[in-house]
């Protein structure tokens, strides 16, 4: 299993390499890397995926996303295709099976707008769910009791929950004396 220092260090070769987001305005580029961040993370509780390696390969399409939102607003159409064909390798060499239609059906038409070309290709990419190893065990439970909420007596300011169990009480009562009750206690009492 990776260990969380592996997946660490994958995580911060990601954000210390610029030309990963460095055709990006802030908000893009910090949703790129959080879908990064994301997709990392799910190595922690993996066996048989290398740590380094899946790094590597999700770092180049990082990378490749970067060059094609970012080459989408200000470059020609051969050059965004170049740019969305190398994308799009990428895409399949980390495991996800999207085409050029499936793209181009989620970016906006508005080539200026960065964000939603961005989410649009996420919405393609869930961050991939590697094959999970053992289920972590839970956390033990707290050995100690935890204390019995106060109630407080009628007649004094009552905090919400003390008014819904007297409320409940007294409405309860009533229901239990009639119970106890026999039929011949209800004619004398009419």
């Amino acid at each position: 299993m990776p260990k969380e220092t592996e997946v660490q260090a994958e995580i911060d070769r990601m954000y210390e390499d610029e030309s990963a987001t460095d055709e990006l305005n802030d908000g893009e580029a910090t949703l790129l890397l959080e879908w990064g961040e994301a997709s990392l993370n799910r190595l922690v509780f993996t066996d048989s995926i290398n740590a380094e390696e899946y790094g590597t390969n999700l770092r180049q399409l990082i990378k490749r996303i970067n060059r094609f939102v970012g080459k989408r607003t200000y470059e020609d159409e051969e050059t965004q295709a170049r740019a969305l064909t190398e994308m799009l390798e990428w895409i399949a060499k980390n495991g996800f099976s999207v085409d050029e239609a499936q793209v181009k059906a989620v970016i906006p038409d508005d080539v200026t707008d960065m964000m939603g070309t961005l989410e649009g290709i996420l919405s393609l990419l869930a961050p991939p769910t590697p094959l999970l190893s053992q289920p972590q065990p839970l956390p033990p439970a707290s050995p100690l009791p935890l204390p019995p909420l106060p109630l407080s007596s009628k007649g004094k300011e009552e905090d919400p929950l003390s008014k819904l169990v007297n409320t409940l009480d007294d409405w309860l009562k009533p229901k239990q004396d009639t119970q106890n009750d026999s039929p011949t206690d209800k004619q004398e009492e009419e």
